[in-house]
């Protein structure tokens, strides 16, 4: 797994459900709203097992 949270030098990885997204920012579905010039979308995946983990985090991978 990539640790994406230090791929950024201005910037914040958010790891969340989106229940809106428009041109200013995502809604988070606790309600929170984060701003955002850019935004990426990851929609997960469905790889068979071995290949995806079983928890949401690196530990899962064991």
């Amino acid at each position: 797994m990539i640790p994406y949270d230090r791929l950024l030098k201005d910037g914040r990885v958010l790891r969340a459900r989106a229940t809106g997204i428009d041109a200013t920012g995502v809604t988070l579905d606790d309600g929170q709203r984060a701003e955002a010039d850019f935004i990426v979308v990851a929609t997960g995946s469905s790889n068979a097992t071995p290949f995806k983990p079983e928890g949401s985090d690196i530990e899962g991978l064991r």
